[in-house]
């Protein structure tokens, strides 16, 4: 049987310290896909009554750990993100691990 298994290389990862402060580490994983036990899926909204948002897939391992990723738009430094603007793919997408 053919095990297939993925290397992530240089995941962020927070050790929260507090609810407002964290420390930023990057870390490395690698996962078999016969570990992998569930997969969610969750949609962060926020904006004007809601209408926006960003996906988020969590994964889940035999072992309990799990691997987030976030798609979401990339705004640079001072934008105001606009729902009318997101619809003509005016931001661009970037995929998290």
């Amino acid at each position: 049987m053919d095990h297939q298994v993925y290397i992530f290389s240089g995941l962020r990862d927070f050790i929260w310290e507090t609810p407002q402060k964290a420390k930023k580490q990057y870390l490395d994983y690698v996962v078999r896909a016969e570990d992998l036990v569930s997969c969610d899926l969750y949609l962060n909204r926020f904006g004007w009554k809601n209408i926006a948002g960003h996906i988020i897939l969590v994964f889940t391992f035999t072992s309990g750990e799990q691997l987030a990723l976030s798609v979401e738009a990339r705004l640079e430094e001072g934008v105001r993100f606009s729902f009318l603007r997101s619809l003509f793919y005016h931001y661009p997408i970037v995929a998290i691990w």
